[in-house]
């Protein structure tokens, strides 16, 4: 059974992969991935662009030349927080969560070429811890499909992939107000998100079952509110302050066990 799989996972942490297998390609697959992510949130009231590092499992399977593949991950490191001074000398202590899932299915269409499709969600969460006033908190949680192609070309015993792929989402934008005895309270800002993700991978054998995967991904996505003009519920603050360009640099490194 011949194996030699170029895995290219793109998006907040996914959008899609691309398998390069023979017809009789069967089994799964099963992986472990760290991130080191550099995120650039930019919205008309806030810029900030934090560093954090994410683990990921996959899991796939094979039929042929079609794959399906799950995949989840979440924050590991807590050493994003940083003070970011808001004028008037008040000053906010920032701290980032980030979480993502998703479900591809894909197909190798002829030799490296491969299309996929599927389905993401994923949350980005910052929270601004005040000392002066009530605490906020603002939550961008996205979900919906996104397809994609791409192409692995064999070097030696390995695979170098190239990929791109373009996302549609549904999106809302939590503001909270964190108040001292807990409650959340605050408005909801519903949008769309749309955008592209661009990779590279190297992936090569360590052993008969084992092999590593070297990735650089790049998302570019922007988030619209579907009322810019209007008010926010409960605010005199226009929607559109929450137009957001959400971008992130991936660098990741993955060992995965073939069965």
């Amino acid at each position: 059974m011949n194996k030699n799989i170029a895995w290219l996972c793109l998006g907040n942490c996914l959008l899609g992969s691309a398998a390069v297998a023979d017809d009789n390609t069967s089994g799964g697959e099963i992986g472990l991935s760290f991130n080191v992510k550099r995120l650039e949130f930019n919205i008309p009231i806030l810029h900030v662009n934090p560093d954090f590092n994410t683990l990921a499992i996959n899991a796939s399977r094979f039929y042929g030349r079609t794959y399906l593949s799950a995949e989840h991950e979440i924050l590991v490191t807590d050493d994003t927080a940083y003070v970011f001074n808001t004028g008037g000398g008040v000053q906010n202590t920032l701290a980032f969560d980030r979480k993502d899932s998703g479900l591809t299915v894909g197909h190798n269409v002829w030799r490296g070429l491969s299309v996929f499709g599927g389905y993401k969600y994923g949350a980005t969460t910052i929270t601004a811890l005040s000392a002066s006033s009530d605490s906020q908190e603002f939550t961008n949680k996205t979900s919906g499909p996104f397809v994609g192609v791409s192409y692995g070309f064999r070097l030696g015993d390995g695979v170098l992939g190239v990929s791109i792929a373009s996302a549609d989402f549904k999106t809302k934008t939590e503001w909270r107000f964190l108040g001292p005895d807990g409650a959340a309270t605050g408005p909801d800002i519903p949008g769309k998100t749309t955008g592209n993700s661009y990779g590279v991978t190297w992936s090569a054998p360590l052993t008969k079952e084992l092999q590593y995967r070297l990735s650089l991904k790049i998302n570019r996505y922007k988030f619209s509110v579907d009322d810019p003009n209007g008010d926010i519920v409960g605010t005199s603050q226009p929607a559109g302050i929450f137009n957001t360009d959400e971008n992130y640099t991936i660098y990741g490194i993955a060992i995965s066990k073939q069965f």
